[in-house]
């Protein structure tokens, strides 16, 4: 596509300090994969502000087959509105 690749050692730097060990329940790991799979799929808008692609969770919940997909997509949104409320301060 003609973009210059990036600078060597720009994901080590962008990349935030490792956090001390901590647990996911395994009830809730179908939605921190399918988090992790989409983090990089933000929509900003004037109306509403920031909000995850939901066409892309439910394309990346459809090609890894994740079981009780709305449930699970309803676990990711928890995870959505506690970013956005950091976020916002």
């Amino acid at each position: 596509m003609g973009l210059a690749p990036p600078p060597a050692g720009w994901l080590e730097q962008s990349q935030p300090p490792a956090p001390d060990v901590f647990y996911v329940w395994r009830v809730n790991w179908p939605a921190v994969e399918l988090f992790m799979r989409c983090q990089s799929q933000w929509r900003s808008n004037q109306t509403v502000g920031e909000s995850l692609v939901y066409e892309a969770l439910l394309g990346m919940g459809g090609l890894y087959e994740v079981k009780n997909l709305p449930r699970v997509i309803e676990d990711v949104q928890v995870m959505e509105y506690t970013i956005i409320a950091e976020r916002k301060g």
